[in-house]
């Protein structure tokens, strides 16, 4: 490998990497939410039941989830030397990232396409005056009351989930994903819908996924030729095992979202009144 590329791959391996894996396995491990939260509820001064929505602990709780860390991945850092561990787990941390923010993004995005997460205004929701409502039950009926807009929404969702489950897509995947996480948690915060620590954990692995990419589309704008990045490593075993793994993995992002909205659909959507004999003479 040439002087200059390895240049454009320093970004990788480093104390950023680190940290977003730590990161990326506090918040699956969701163990962190029960540990910390005593002590976030303290530091802001909450007594009584857990408030829901998105009360100041749960801010000073994402900072403590990212200061942990930082901690842990200092502590990697010091403990790998010169070893190279941080580089070898680069390509599985960022399979774990693009998986992440791809079945998240089914998860809504799925919601979305099937008009299930914001449902049409009901005859109470149009009778109701727009000081009645709060800023987040306004988006709701706004989005609600036009299809078009929530399924486009979806569909912005849906895509670059399907184009991050490969890495040679992943780059349009997370340049997609960018804006439209962006412009998400622009409604959560102008609308205060509880959600925007979730956006911005979204929009933050989308940068991640980004962020290697960052110097080739620095260097596309200014019309200079752009130097490959290594690929990562296949996964060991023989020929068809691996791509069976990656089709198994795939598929599961991808179906257990859609499956679970499916079954939504099944449950909530009217059923329509059957039709009587009375009703059909009167």
């Amino acid at each position: 490998m040439t002087a200059s590329a390895l240049r454009t791959t320093r970004i990788l391996p480093g104390l950023g990497l680190r940290w977003l894996a730590c990161w990326v396995l506090l918040n699956l491990l969701g163990w962190y939410g029960v540990t910390l939260m005593p002590l976030a509820r303290t530091l802001a001064g909450e007594t009584g039941p857990p408030l829901t929505g998105e009360p100041p602990s749960a801010f000073i709780l994402f900072g403590l989830n990212a200061g942990l860390a930082l901690i842990a991945a200092l502590a990697w850092g010091r403990a790998e030397g010169d070893r190279g561990w941080t580089a070898r787990a680069a390509p599985w941390i960022m399979r774990a990232a693009r998986l992440s923010l791809a079945y998240v993004l089914f998860i809504y995005g799925w919601q979305k396409v099937f008009l299930l997460q914001m449902p049409q205004p009901d005859h109470s929701d149009l009778l109701s005056r727009l000081g009645q409502m709060n800023h987040m039950g306004l988006l709701w009926r706004t989005v609600g009351a036009s299809p078009l807009f929530q399924f486009v929404g979806g569909a912005l969702e849906v895509l670059p989930a399907f184009l991050l489950l490969h890495r040679r897509t992943a780059l349009a995947g997370a340049l997609l994903a960018v804006p439209v996480m962006c412009f998400v948690l622009l409604l959560n915060l102008g609308f205060n819908v509880f959600v925007k620590l979730g956006a911005a954990n979204l929009l933050l692995l989308a940068v991640a996924i980004l962020w290697p990419h960052l110097p080739n589309l620095w260097r596309a704008l200014r019309n200079e030729p752009t130097r490959p990045l290594p690929a990562p490593p296949g996964l060991p075993g023989s020929r068809p095992l691996p791509a069976l793994a990656r089709l198994a993995v795939a598929g599961y992002v991808t179906c257990a979202p859609l499956l679970t909205t499916l079954d939504s659909v099944q449950k909530w959507s009217p059923v329509p009144f059957p039709t009587t004999s009375r009703a059909c003479t009167a």
